[in-house]
C-alpha cells in the first residue's frame, strides 16, 4: 500500500433485525478496529423485498429455517465502514 493511501473495510455491524435471524454472533468487533486505529461509520440500510416468501427464502438460506419467525418484507441491516489512512 502506498503511504497516506486510505484503507477501508465494510463489514456486518449486527445489533439489526436481518442479523437477529443468525443463530450465530455475525457482528463485527467494532472494538478490535478501533483498537487497532480504525475510525467508523454505522450505515443505515435495509433488504427489501417482494414478499414474505422471498424474505423467508433468502433468510432460510443464510441461517436455515425461518418458516415460522418471517412476517416481514423489510428488514434493517446495519453495515459499518472502517476507514484507516496509512502513514
Amino acid at each position: 500500500m502506498k503511504e497516506e493511501s486510505p484503507i477501508v473495510i465494510i463489514d456486518n455491524y449486527g445489533d439489526d433485525e436481518f442479523s437477529c435471524y443468525s443463530p450465530n454472533d455475525i457482528s463485527s468487533s467494532v472494538s478490535q478496529c478501533v483498537k487497532r486505529g480504525f475510525n467508523y461509520d454505522v450505515i443505515n440500510t435495509e433488504f427489501v423485498f417482494d414478499s414474505v416468501e422471498e424474505a423467508k427464502e433468502l433468510l432460510t438460506f443464510y441461517f436455515g429455517e425461518q418458516e415460522e419467525i418471517v412476517n416481514k418484507t423489510r428488514l434493517e441491516y446495519k453495515v459499518v465502514a472502517y476507514t484507516k489512512t496509512i502513514h
